[in-house]
């Protein structure tokens, strides 16, 4: 049995790409988002230590302040002589993280920090270190971050909610479009493709291309199946007549036995051809789909028919069969089921040594006839046209592969195996049941 992928709507494949792109996106969004808010309020907190050490500055020049350290406000303050290689190993103003001790709270708290070199009116450098209390960036930024998930968690849900929405709505035309060639059943009377001429211009000459596609299709179709009628008629007729002439002229008493070989030997490869041409004509038909009509099949008693006929035509080869069932009935065409299950267990009476044996098993879900063989088929061929056994050069190859395109039409699986000195043809129609 072949693995199948198991298939992806297109939503969902449109919903999966989407939401991987808005996911990446927010992603982005929301980082950047935080690196920006972080650093602006960065940046709000030293631009009013700036302003608050230019004033502390002033004042200290204007001898307003001494030198000793001091807090006002949420600010602190100090102020100290620095030298001139001090000055110059350092930035004119910088700033740094910290922690600075709070009395009212009795514990330290995180700080901003600028430090500034100034100088007084004798040239002397004085370097300033002012602070205050800012928020603690880890606290804060798990906060943002909580809060900016949520916030876009959010957004993502809505967006997408609304973009599938929107994408099924869209996309009615295409799913009209496809269920009615689902329902599509060359051979018989399909409605036509209804659709809005008003709705989005691709969907609508994807419509227009498929009702064509369409039309070409049943154009062909009924010429092929005309050139099919018209064939086998043209055929059949000469193939019988000379049949019939030659049969007429067998019993003929008269004629010496050499002539009775001779036509026996022409009466021979024209049964074949007369043969051949019902196959061909047939599988012609299957492939067609001209057997339209379904109907409930009691296969349990089709194939407890078909063995009792093949038992007593086959009955001087001392075959051994058995048949184990339970009640199983399939929806499909009664002609087209008499032929899948009679071939196949026309086949297996026919390749079956004398002396051997043959197991037929059905229950509501499969049937499977297994008989007696030496060598393995080749199970890549066994299923095409014309392919014969060496064992049966008079059989046309014809029998299983109308078999497989009967199973093909109604989603039966079709299968071969050979073990234990046995071939086991199988069709399961656990496939049928649920589709």
């Amino acid at each position: 049995m072949n693995l199948m992928k198991k298939d992806i709507s297109l939503i969902r494949s449109l919903m999966t790409r989407l939401s991987v792109t808005l996911a990446v996106v927010l992603v982005l969004w929301a980082f950047f988002f935080y690196m920006a808010f972080m650093d602006e309020a960065v940046d709000e907190v030293d631009d009013s230590l700036e302003v608050y050490s230019e004033s502390v500055a002033m004042r200290f020049l204007s001898g307003e302040l001494s030198a000793e350290d001091r807090i006002e406000s949420n600010n602190s303050y100090s102020i100290k002589e620095v030298s001139e290689d001090f000055v110059s190993s350092v930035p004119h103003v910088w700033f740094l993280d910290g922690q600075i001790w709070v009395d009212a709270k009795n514990e330290t708290e995180p700080a901003r920090i600028m430090n500034m070199i100034f100088r007084d009116g004798n040239d002397v450098p004085w370097l300033l270190t002012v602070s205050t209390p800012t928020f603690d960036a880890g606290e804060i930024g798990l906060s943002v971050l909580f809060w900016i998930s949520v916030l876009y968690a959010v957004l993502f849900i809505v967006l997408v909610s609304i973009s599938y929405f929107v994408i099924q709505k869209s996309m009615k035309p295409l799913y009209a479009l496809l269920s009615w060639m689902d329902r599509f059943d060359l051979g018989t009377n399909n409605a036509p493709l209804k659709y809005d001429r008003a709705c989005v211009s691709e969907f609508r000459r994807l419509n227009e291309a498929a009702n064509q596609q369409v039309a070409r299709m049943l154009s062909m179709y009924e010429q092929q199946k005309r050139f099919v009628d018209h064939a086998a008629h043209e055929m059949q007729t000469p193939v019988a007549v000379s049949m019939n002439r030659l049969e007429q002229l067998q019993q003929n008493e008269e004629l010496p036995a050499s002539v009775h070989e001779d036509i026996m030997n022409v009466l021979r490869p024209l049964r074949r051809l007369k043969k051949l041409h019902s196959d061909m004509l047939k599988l012609s038909r299957i492939e067609n789909r001209a057997y339209s009509g379904t109907e409930q099949v009691n296969v349990t008693a089709l194939v407890r028919d078909n063995m009792e006929d093949l038992s007593e035509i086959y009955a001087d080869r001392g075959i051994s069969c058995s048949f184990t069932h339970q009640d199983c009935s399939v929806e499909m065409n009664p002609s087209l089921a008499g032929i899948l299950f009679g071939n196949l267990l026309r086949n297996a009476w026919l390749h079956t040594p004398a002396g051997g044996t043959i197991e037929v098993r059905l229950d509501a879900e499969s049937f499977s006839v297994s008989n007696s063989g030496n060598v393995e088929l080749d199970r890549n061929k066994i299923f095409e046209k014309f392919h014969r056994g060496e064992d049966t050069p008079e059989s046309n190859g014809l029998g299983l592969s109308m078999c497989e395109s009967i199973c093909r039409q109604y989603g039966f699986m079709l299968d071969y195996a050979f073990f234990e000195k046995k071939h086991v043809f199988s069709v399961n129609f656990n496939f049928y049941r649920k589709s």
